[in-house]
């Protein structure tokens, strides 16, 4: 799921949060950084895409990538 930056926003999920917490998420991760302009330097999408199914991406700054699951 996917949710804006203001806290309004995450409290609107939190709920959903709470339970995802209760089925045992194994990590949480933190991407605060945008991948490079140039074409080999997308480090952070990389990653989200490598990122667990059972682990949760908190982002800021840019964030510009998109991991579909």
């Amino acid at each position: 799921m996917s949710t804006g930056f203001h806290y309004t926003a995450v409290l609107s999920i939190a709920d959903k949060v709470i339970d995802a917490l209760r089925r045992q998420i194994r990590h949480f991760f933190f991407i605060g950084g945008c991948d490079g302009a140039k074409p080999g330097r997308n480090y952070y999408t990389e990653f989200a895409e490598k990122v667990p199914e059972d682990c949760v991406i908190l982002t800021a700054a840019c964030g510009k990538y998109s991991a579909q699951r």
